[in-house]
């Protein structure tokens, strides 16, 4: 079957009002003391269809740990929580446990949303989920002056401008989802959108060491006022001119006479979403239990299993490799200790150990830079 000449890509961004987000309200600042440095997640608060909360508040965990003080520190979550009851207690708990002061506004109005933004002092989102595909609320909040946490992951890293207007996290993937690209029409949306999400870890070790630096005042106030200044790029008046400019532009192409694809039977998940995430596990990367992972291996503390990835996951494996990996191991080595049929799996199981903080990684030669 003759085949279509591959299409031309030209990146035109969404765009804001970036004047809509320059006027402060003060009408929440009463809810938080002045000396509190609030951060703020915006968005559903659902690892089904948004993003994971965990990374956030193990990045938290890391700090008290190394003896940082969280008693002027609150997280903010303003989200839809429909499908996050369970969810809610799950993570109030743990905040409780690390000794942090975490406020939940579920499905606030515009004003509210906007009034929380305003009182913030750094704007977090952790995307993982291959829906997220751009980032507006990572725009806004560079718009109200806010420096911003993001996840090196798809549109958010054209976004921020990493050390400036704040930072992107790191973040990996498997490239292994075969079965999840073979199941997914036999599942619910949210059960293989959790899976492709929870096969994408982000470095909770940088989450701790970007979480420390900004709760420097100095830093940021100057990442503040860099993000304004960058995030008028994306005002719609410059927006609308590139699309005019690239309207114009394409009155001068020729129109391609051919116009047949092959439909795929089903999606490749690990190839459509390969350049998604910042870096893929390479064999020689190496793995290294954390303290936490100690710390589960010891039943001093437990791991967080969300509903829908009991098949997905090898938890009685869990042990075993916080064991291994102690002194660290090599992906190429790990993998030779499970039998092939098993690899995806032992793929999904590391990858959510990683993001549960229970494991970390280390780059090594062979990490293959996502295209």
């Amino acid at each position: 079957m003759p085949q279509a000449q591959i299409p031309a890509v030209v990146q035109v961004p969404l765009g804001i009002w970036c004047q809509s987000f320059e006027h402060q309200s003060a009408s929440l600042c009463e809810h938080f003391d002045a000396q509190t440095v609030v951060f703020l997640v915006p968005g559903r608060i659902s690892p089904y269809s948004k993003m994971d909360i965990l990374p956030v508040l193990r990045g938290f965990q890391r700090l008290v740990r190394a003896g940082v003080s969280l008693q002027h520190v609150c997280l903010v979550l303003a989200g839809g929580t429909q499908e996050s009851t369970n969810l809610l207690g799950t993570l109030t708990t743990l905040a409780a446990n690390i000794g942090l002061q975490l406020r939940i506004f579920s499905s606030p109005d515009e004003h509210t949303l906007k009034s929380l933004l305003h009182r913030s002092d750094v704007v977090v989102s952790l995307a993982d989920n291959p829906q997220e595909t751009f980032g507006l609320t990572v725009l806004e909040a560079q718009a109200a002056g806010k420096p911003v946490l993001v996840s090196d992951y798809n549109g958010y890293r054209d976004l921020v401008l990493d050390g400036k207007t704040g930072f992107c996290i790191p973040t990996i993937d498997g490239g292994k989802s075969a079965l999840t690209s073979l199941m997914a029409p036999f599942l619910y949306d949210t059960t293989y959108h959790l899976w492709l999400a929870q096969d994408v870890a982000v470095d909770v070790s940088a989450v701790a060491q970007a979480l420390e630096t900004l709760l420097d005042a100095q830093v940021r106030q100057r990442m503040g006022s860099a993000a304004c200044h960058h995030a008028r790029l994306f005002d719609w008046p410059c927006v609308l001119k590139r699309y005019l400019d690239l309207w114009d532009a394409l009155w001068t192409k020729d129109v391609p006479s051919s116009r047949i694809w092959q439909h795929p039977l089903a999606m490749q998940y690990e190839v459509v979403f390969a350049g998604y995430p910042t870096t893929r596990l390479g064999d020689e990367d190496i793995l290294r239990c954390t303290d936490l992972g100690q710390a589960v291996l010891r039943k001093k503390d437990f791991p967080i299993v969300y509903a829908g990835l009991e098949e997905r996951i090898y938890l009685n494996l869990v042990p075993a490799l916080l064991v291994w990996t102690r002194n660290g191991l090599s992906w190429a080595e790990l993998q030779q200790r499970v039998d092939q049929p098993e690899q995806e799996q032992l793929a999904s199981t590391v990858l959510w150990m990683l993001k549960g903080d229970l494991l970390t990684w280390e780059s090594g030669l062979s990490a293959v830079k996502c295209p």
